[in-house]
């Protein structure tokens, strides 16, 4: 580690005493997405179409919205999780409180979102 970044990370864990970081979903002090929260995001169901994500009663290829469009603008559209509480809070901080150090814990559920396969057998090439 140069000087430099020594001397960033010894101000951030300054900044950190003086002003502890606080979970953007329940308010504790200790992190900016407290394990109880991250635990309490509601993951999507797998019963959704595979063509638009759009949530059904069962699993399918193609809903009926998707059947009756020409030509669909979006393939293998995924949501990363349900946005309810206290998900919703931590993407607000993130995006309009500018709180990027939020992006790397938000990032997991992207990351787990794109490993489960698809109801029709389609893998996206990353």
């Amino acid at each position: 580690m140069n000087g430099s970044a020594w001397l960033a990370q010894l101000a951030r864990l300054g900044a950190d005493l003086l002003f502890p970081p606080q979970c953007s979903g329940c308010g504790r002090i200790g992190a900016l997405f407290c394990p109880q929260c991250a635990q309490s995001v509601e993951g999507t169901p797998a019963t959704v179409c595979s063509h638009c994500g759009r949530m059904q009663p069962a699993a399918v290829p193609l809903c009926t919205l998707c059947q009756q469009e020409i030509d669909p603008p979006l393939t293998l559209t995924r949501a990363a999780a349900l946005y309810t509480e206290p998900l919703r809070s931590a993407v607000h901080a993130l995006k309009y409180e500018g709180q990027r150090e939020l992006a790397e814990p938000l990032a997991r559920y992207l990351v787990a979102s794109f490993r489960r396969p698809p109801v029709d057998g389609t893998y996206v090439q990353l």
